[in-house]
């Protein structure tokens, strides 16, 4: 009968559980924790989208010194040895552009200088009947100096052009990227 008294005597059981405090700071936390992952998921995002327009252009800027290349390769192969037939007289010849569906042609004086992607040809072009717009422009300057030729080719992704000196003023953040690149005159 005193066992029986004694279990009689006991309190009853409360049942334990989570506080409003408790709850509404672990929302919070469980909140923070969630705005931080997203935040940070599109800021990688938005910089893998600046490394790939960076590689582009950087492929776009080397691909115009290399068509200005080809010129002078073409005029001495066929002119008799003479590598700058066709090159602008003015130095430095800015506001140029190249493009490889038109060979041996530079361009200068030009205003429109955007590119157009042709996702048949795989091939971005100045022209204007061909491919679709894309947010990428090429410029191409040739300043002599001496009998070579300095030639510089940027692309632009942001709208505008930097000013010289390139190596500071062309960057990811400014949304461009330059190749250069002297041309000699072989054996003339």
């Amino acid at each position: 009968m005193l066992k029986l008294l004694k279990i009689a005597k006991r309190k009853p059981k409360t049942a334990k559980g989570f506080s409003f405090v408790e709850v509404m700071l672990s929302v919070f936390l469980m909140s923070a924790g969630m705005l931080s992952a997203i935040s940070l998921i599109g800021g990688g995002i938005k910089e893998s989208a600046d490394s790939r327009n960076q590689i582009i252009a950087s492929l776009l800027a080397q691909e115009g010194v290399e068509l200005v290349r080809n010129v002078r390769d073409t005029n001495w192969a066929t002119s008799g040895n003479t590598s700058f037939v066709g090159f602008p007289m003015i130095s430095p010849a800015n506001n140029c552009r190249i493009d490889s569906r038109l060979v041996n042609v530079i361009e200068c004086g030009i205003q429109t200088k955007d590119l157009r992607y042709n996702a048949n040809l795989h091939l971005y072009s100045h022209t204007t009947t061909d491919g679709s717009p894309t947010k990428f422009s090429r410029l191409i300057t040739i300043v002599n100096s001496g009998n070579d030729k300095v030639v510089t080719s940027i692309v632009s992704w942001k709208g505008s052009f930097p000013t010289e000196p390139y190596s500071t003023t062309c960057t990811t953040g400014a949304g461009c990227a330059y190749a250069q690149s002297t041309l000699t005159t072989w054996s003339e």
